[in-house]
């Protein structure tokens, strides 16, 4: 075997499925992981195998797979199933989905109806026992001081590469255009909210955040879309999950659309 990790997959797969591999290759297009396209005699299946190092101690291998277990466990079937997971290997075996990637062309009200109407399926199922047992969303914030302090940490990460780039239209940007609208709109925020910015969120207001849920991680499957990619999920307030949903930049949502976005999901909360 080529792969230390072919041996304990191997194992996995005979132990959930009952049938052997009988071949593999690799899927293409994740960043962070390693992905598998699995056969055996009847079943086709997805793997995925989990880096160790993960930023901020946010562990995607059991977001993810918690995350799913849960949605599935609960009725959400417009996501993969999982079928095992090997925690001392970091695999996890999945559902494999047919399907082509969500395209520019499919984006319509329909379209961003049907996600609308899976984040609230998520916030609907925050009353389940199981909901407190999940892990926090990837960077998941509270309270507003806890978004003022994370925005302040990837702002950060922005000047020291403005500084260090000769690159003078960056330098200017960062200087001139993302620094002075950060601190217009936290102190927008803070005149408003005035001394309360520290103070908790209603944990009422908690749901199932997805954690990358924008357009592009959804599989056109026949006539259904399938929400993919959860490696980010966790308990998370309410409003990072719309924001995620309307400004995500891979596949941005047009301002008519995010309209009746908003609409259609504050209209049922």
């Amino acid at each position: 075997m080529r792969y230390k990790w072919e041996q304990p997959l191997s194992s996995l797969v005979l132990q959930c499925i009952g049938e052997r591999m009988e071949e593999w290759k690799f899927v293409w297009g994740g960043a962070n992981n390693i992905a598998l396209y699995v056969k055996t005699g009847k079943k086709d299946i997805f793997v995925k195998i989990y880096c160790k190092k993960y930023a901020g101690g946010h562990d995607r291998f059991s977001s993810e797979f918690e995350a799913l277990t849960f949605m599935r466990d609960n009725g959400i079937q417009c996501v993969p199933q999982p079928f095992a997971c090997d925690p001392s290997h970091r695999i996890a075996v999945y559902e494999f989905v047919k399907g082509r990637k969500f395209g520019r062309k499919d984006l319509s009200w329909n379209t961003v109806k049907q996600l609308g109407i899976f984040l609230l399926s998520l916030y609907n199922l925050r009353k389940c026992f199981a909901f407190s047992s999940l892990p926090f969303a990837s960077e998941a914030c509270f309270c507003i001081e806890d978004y003022f302090k994370h925005q302040q940490r990837r702002l950060r990460v922005i000047r020291k590469a403005a500084m260090a780039s000769s690159n003078k239209l960056f330098v200017k940007f960062e200087s001139e255009r993302i620094r002075p609208v950060k601190n217009h709109l936290e102190e927008f925020v803070r005149k408003r909210i005035r001394n309360d910015c520290d103070i908790a969120f209603d944990d009422d207001l908690l749901t199932l955040n997805p954690g990358d849920h924008g357009l592009h991680n959804v599989l056109i499957s026949g006539n259904r879309m399938v929400f993919v990619d959860f490696e980010h999920a966790g308990r998370d307030d309410m409003a990072q999950v719309i924001a995620n949903a309307l400004l995500h930049p891979r596949i941005p949502l047009p301002c008519r659309l995010q309209r009746e976005f908003v609409s259609f999901v504050f209209s049922r909360l």
